[in-house]
């Protein structure tokens, strides 16, 4: 066992190290408190047997610094006896009220020191088990800690990566739902195309006949006036018969209707065309876009009566790379989706913001105080045919073929929206181009 003997007088300490050396200890003697607690620190003795009346520093003083420092290293409690000519029960009491274990006179017999010290090597031996311990259980915590902040990191990075897996599959079934709606309606588009044509033709060439028709009547009807009573009266007889009459009046609002129909399959087999065909021969070239959201404004007050009030609030917006007569379309699409939110309701307002992002990206937030969508249509909102609007009032195309064209430029649609408390489109274009290699439509409600 390692033993600091602390002790002023030369001749005691050299008879006391001789009786420890006896015992098999090995010793180290210091001869004053403050040389004491210098080699405490240094040696990190298993026993300290000190001396109380010193010059310098006391043991008293000398005990209370080691025991600072044992706290402050957090090593384990070493044991301290201290050694006095007179061993009287208030020097005992003294002794362990400041940081001592036990009291001994200097003239102890030997066979009870070597008790004493046999005692105090084994807890020297409890003291050092104690210590690895802690120290094991220090690490083993710091262990636990960093194992946990580890699986925290991990989790963390689970949960964003689930997320970004359950946005790329939604985005992925999104875009080949679209990607096959979109050759069905090439397909569809190229075969009612031809027929329509061939019907628009026909309507106007038998509008040209009923023409030609009406006026025959009318030259006949003066070449039978001088005809006899008798034969006048037969010949009305047949044109009630017939009612050539309602005939020549009905027939030419027939054929208005049934032209302004074909012209209604017409435009929704050209919005077929546009949806299944996004890539366009206009060039990519740089962009004003707050001047094409202007000009989508201006198409629209053109395209149908707006009674909402519109509010613009144009950032500075560096030029974009893009089709600039798509991305126009875009922004009709969606100002168009707005106003018919709003519908005939007062105080509509349509509030649209452009802003500058700090990694590459310009933004556009379209937001109407409209009658806004449940959950389940804004599950909707981007795919083709679907549509909120009365039958007649739109094919369900616009923000399906906005979505294709955003997502041809690289950039992406969000809607935000609850029912009673409008919605708000925000468009996310890069300013520099990023055009996918697939274009496949896919849009917003609109």
């Amino acid at each position: 066992m390692r033993i600091l003997l602390v002790d002023d007088s030369r001749s005691a300490s050299t008879i006391f190290s001789a009786r420890l050396a006896n015992f098999g200890h090995e010793v180290s003697c210091a001869e004053n408190g403050a040389v004491a607690v210098e080699k405490f620190k240094a040696l990190a003795p298993d026993l300290v047997l000190m001396d109380i009346e010193m010059p310098v520093m006391d043991g008293f003083a000398a005990t209370h610094q080691i025991r600072l420092f044992e706290a402050s290293q957090a090593w384990a409690w070493t044991p301290i006896i201290f050694l006095t000519a007179v061993a009287t029960t208030e020097n005992f009491v003294t002794s362990v009220d400041a940081g001592g274990d036990d009291l001994l006179p200097k003239t102890v017999d030997d066979g009870v020191l070597r008790t004493k010290l046999m005692a105090m090597e084994r807890v020297a031996r409890l003291r050092q088990r104690l210590y690895v311990a802690n120290q094991q259980m220090e690490e083993d915590i710091q262990a636990r800690k960093l194992a946990e902040a580890e699986l925290s990191r991990r989790c963390i990075e689970l949960s964003e990566l689930n997320a970004a897996l359950s946005a790329m599959q939604t985005q992925l079934i999104q875009s080949e739902k679209l990607a096959s709606i979109g050759q069905l309606a090439a397909g569809v588009a190229h075969e009612i195309n031809t027929p329509i044509g061939f019907v628009l033709s026909n309507l106007g060439s038998l509008r040209k006949y009923l023409d030609d028709l009406s006026a025959g009547l009318a030259a006949y009807e003066e070449v039978v006036a001088p005809l006899s009573a008798e034969t006048a009266a037969a010949l009305r007889a047949v044109r009630q018969r017939f009612d050539l009459d309602y005939i020549r009046e009905d027939a030419p609002s027939l054929i208005d209707e049934s032209c302004d129909g074909i012209r209604r399959v017409a435009r929704i087999v050209q919005g077929l065309r546009d949806f299944s065909e996004l890539d366009s021969r206009e060039a990519w070239q740089t962009f004003d876009l707050n001047a094409g959201i202007e000009a989508a404004l201006r198409r629209l007050r053109e395209e149908m009566p707006v009674t909402a009030e519109f509010v613009t609030e144009f950032g500075d917006l560096p030029p974009i790379e893009c089709l600039p007569e798509q991305i126009v379309e875009v922004c009709r699409h969606v100002l168009k989706n707005a106003v018919q939110a709003i519908g005939d309701r007062p105080g509509g307002r349509i509030r649209i913001r452009t802003a500058a992002g700090n990694t590459g990206l310009v933004h556009v937030d379209i937001a109407d105080n409209g009658i806004g969508m449940a959950p389940e249509t804004v599950a909707k909102v981007f795919d083709p045919f679907f549509t909120t609007q009365p039958v007649g009032s739109g094919a369900g195309l616009g923000l399906a073929l906005s979505y294709g064209i955003v997502k041809n430029h690289g950039g992406r649609i969000e809607v935000k929206s609850a029912l009673n408390k409008g919605s708000c489109f925000r468009l996310v274009l890069p300013v520099s181009a990023r055009r996918q290699d697939e274009h496949l439509p896919g849009g917003t409600a609109g």
